[in-house]
């Protein structure tokens, strides 16, 4: 699975030998998706934008993080464990880096964020 322009995502189903373009249920940017099993994954992106598939990237929604983030990156770690990581928009408190973790599936988040850090993109 892979994320896009304008919320399109990207399945393949036989290792990346053909890949079907699909829709994320945003129109938002996605710079990255981590899988958390085969059927569990998160995809983040612009203007706060954390979407969750459940069934292997056919459907998504939306989760609720910080709508002020551009999430550049996300790592899971299991189908309930997840970090997402970013920045505010240039200008706009751009002097903190944004973690948030979920233990539940990105039902809550908690923030972690590094207070003297500016954004952060990889994870």
């Amino acid at each position: 699975t892979a994320g896009g322009i304008g919320g399109v995502i990207g399945n393949t189903t036989n290792g990346g030998g053909t890949w079907a373009s699909g829709y994320s249920g945003t129109s938002e940017d996605l710079y990255n998706l981590s899988l958390g099993d085969t059927k569990t994954g998160i995809a983040v992106g612009n203007s706060g934008a954390v979407m969750k598939t459940m069934d292997g990237g056919l459907t998504w929604s939306p989760l609720s993080v910080d709508l002020n983030v551009q999430f550049r990156n996300v790592q899971m770690l299991g189908p309930n464990v997840a970090y997402v990581i970013g920045a505010r928009y240039y200008g706009v408190d751009d002097t903190k880096g944004y973690i948030y973790k979920t233990t539940d599936g990105g039902l809550t988040w908690v923030s972690l964020t590094i207070a003297s850090t500016p954004g952060l993109y990889g994870i």
